[in-house]
């Protein structure tokens, strides 16, 4: 009750304080039947005002300061630096950081980071290259709801090669307390002065990109649980790593549909206010389709029509030359080319074979295994069998986001396979 008591009175002081005219009014009325006022000029009485303002807001500070001494309340302002990645658009285009088609994904990792629970808790966004997660994880990690939530924001990329000592001392360069000794200490200390300085407070930590469980492992003991509602979100292409990490908030993404597919075109293409000309409508949104919902290939296609002719002829002439474009785009091709990079190559094969199919075919998991067997992609071992090794490949490119499928299940108890559209382009891309 004291406590409130405290509260209550803080409230009413802060209303003066935002309400000036009180202050002269109350001055007014105690000079009513004096000459003074007549007589000042605005410039004294601009300074009265002042000090009498002033002497009010050092009486708000001492309060505020015995209710902190009192109840133990901490002084709380937000802690990073702004070292995220730059938008993936790059450039000038329009649009840059606008998050098109996942409005409901941005509120649901909101909602999870700052939910009820005051466990520390680990949040993953997977989905295959290009489609979004970083772009997903920023826009999230400058929400102003969210910079204001957390007491120390930190964000780390974590590429393939990364050891520790690289992911701890980005985390110390974004927490922003980094300093020229500490870049000469051994990694154990580094993960100490870590802990210390995440200890006792709300933080969110982002570690973008993650390839691997050996990273999160080692680095994962230096994330203190205090319970006060600190969180861990990691962007993975591998559904085994986000699975291993934690397998309740898992947060899958998808391919654009054909409707926002579109108006992530025309953000990136158009200004704020600029509507597409009636005669591009049609030609723009067979490019936007031809992307297979993809949003890196759409926002690479987009940045060329923004600089290029706003010409059907010119339009057209992208909308032909589409898969050249994004296949010989290199940083389109660098992110997606990554996830084939990183498969095994008994894999690469049977994944690339895949792509042969046409879009929304359907075929039966017998019949791709005994195309895989005649092309001589499966190595049977004495312990498995063709079903066997066939079976662990699929669910091992599945993981690995590779292959989005259908599976539908037969009345012989068998089970097809179906190849969307987007998993077709994507895959053909790899090809060219």
């Amino acid at each position: 009750m004291a406590a409130y008591g405290a509260l209550v009175s803080l409230i009413r002081t802060l209303d003066t304080v935002l309400h000036p005219e009180d202050l002269i009014e109350s001055q007014m009325y105690k000079d009513h039947n004096s000459i003074w006022p007549l007589l000042c000029s605005l410039v004294q009485f601009l300074l009265i005002l002042s000090i009498l303002v002033l002497e009010e807001a050092v009486c708000i500070t001492k309060e505020v300061i015995e209710i902190k001494d009192k109840f133990g309340v901490e002084d709380y302002r937000p802690i990073s630096r702004n070292l995220v990645p730059d938008s993936d658009s790059g450039g000038a285009t329009p649009g840059n950081d606008v998050v098109v088609g996942f409005e409901c994904d941005l509120e649901e990792i909101r909602d999870r980071l700052s939910g009820a629970s005051s466990k520390l808790d680990i949040v993953s966004i997977v989905g295959v290259g290009g489609i979004g997660k970083t772009t997903l994880a920023r826009t999230v990690y400058g929400d102003s709801y969210i910079v204001y939530h957390f007491r120390i924001r930190a964000w780390v990329t974590v590429s393939r090669e990364c050891s520790l000592r690289q992911v701890v001392l980005g985390l110390l360069d974004s927490v922003g307390i980094l300093t020229q000794e500490m870049r000469e200490e051994c990694k154990e200390r580094l993960c100490v002065d870590l802990h210390k300085s995440l200890k006792g407070r709300r933080y969110l930590i982002v570690m973008d990109d993650m390839w691997g469980t050996e990273i999160w492992d080692a680095v994962r003991r230096y994330f203190p649980d205090d319970c006060n509602g600190s969180r861990v979100l990691l962007t993975t292409r591998l559904l085994g790593v986000a699975g291993y990490v934690n397998s309740v908030s898992l947060h899958r993404m998808h391919f654009l549909n054909e409707d926002d597919s579109w108006s992530l075109l025309c953000r990136k293409v158009f200004l704020a206010g600029e509507d597409c000309p009636l005669e591009l409508i049609e030609v723009g949104k067979m490019i936007a389709r031809d992307c297979g919902g993809l949003p890196l290939a759409i926002v690479v296609i987009g940045g060329l029509l923004h600089k290029g002719e706003k010409t059907q002829e010119y339009w057209r002439r992208i909308a032909g030359n589409l898969d050249l474009i994004i296949s010989e785009d290199t940083r389109c091709m660098e992110i997606l080319s990554l996830s084939y990079n990183h498969l095994p190559h008994r894999l690469r094969p049977c994944f690339l074979y895949m792509g042969l199919f046409p879009e929304d075919y359907e075929i039966p998991v017998p019949r791709l295994i005994r195309l895989w067997v005649a092309e001589g992609f499966l190595k049977p071992t004495r312990s498995k069998r063709f079903e066997e090794l066939a079976e662990e490949y699929l669910e091992d490119l599945i993981k690995r986001n590779l292959v989005m499928i259908e599976l539908q299940e037969l009345s012989s108890g068998f089970f097809e396979l179906k190849f969307p559209e987007n998993s077709k382009k994507w895959k053909r891309w790899l090809r060219e």
